[in-house]
């Protein structure tokens, strides 16, 4: 996968830096010569940030920085800067990888609001990202399953709903996992199920249609 999705996303690889996000970027741009001003326009308004991006980004280097509402937080602040940078001039781009990271950018900004707000005392309380792994290797799927489901959302849903149950009933277990609380965080999962997706698709080098809309996910 692109660094440069990884970077939007804060996935964390400690070996990548400011830098390789912009040789990366930079490269995809001049094999990309018709997409240049995307990419400079992405560019334009990240680059104000990076100081703020080397304070944060080499820090998400283990699944307990998600646990860090104050870190995140900062990397949420810098993605909303961008995204208020990037304007409504980002709906117009027509190129695949700038479409993918203002997609990103919008899909992190939701997830974001939900799991670091009220929601955060459940999310931390379950142990949210350990629980997920735990439930994922409950139910397995054959290695070769994302590659059947490329083309069929309903089947990659269908699969992933055991996962989503298998949580649920692990926050319902919880004290500090309070209704709303969990509602926030389901939510929270169906925009990240679908962004996962996307960039599946993406990697595979399937064509993606999607764009984010909040008005695909109920409001607690």
């Amino acid at each position: 996968m692109s660094k440069t999705v990884l970077f939007v996303l804060f996935l964390a690889f400690p070996t990548v830096t400011v830098a390789d996000f912009l040789d990366d970027f930079l490269k995809h741009a001049s094999d990309n010569p018709s997409c240049s001003e995307e990419f400079k326009k992405i560019l334009a308004c990240a680059q104000p940030h990076f100081e703020l991006i080397r304070e944060v980004y080499p820090k998400l280097n283990s699944i307990s920085t998600l646990y860090n509402i104050g870190l995140m937080n900062k990397g949420l602040q810098l993605v909303e800067n961008v995204t208020i940078c990037l304007g409504e001039e980002k709906r117009d781009f027509k190129c695949t990888l700038p479409k993918i990271v203002v997609t990103s950018l919008d899909y992190a900004q939701y997830i974001g609001k939900k799991v670091y707000g009220d929601a955060f005392h459940c999310f931390i309380n379950v142990n949210a990202i350990e629980t997920f792994q735990i439930c994922a290797a409950e139910n397995q799927q054959p290695r070769n399953i994302h590659e059947n489901v490329l083309n069929d959302e309903s089947a990659y849903k269908k699969i992933a709903q055991p996962i989503v149950e298998c949580m649920a009933k692990k926050m319902y277990e919880t004290p500090s996992c309070t209704i709303d609380r969990i509602v926030e965080l389901y939510h929270a999962g169906e925009a990240g199920l679908d962004l996962y997706y996307s960039l599946l698709k993406f990697v595979k080098g399937v064509q993606v249609e999607r764009s984010f809309s909040d008005n695909n996910y109920c409001r607690a």
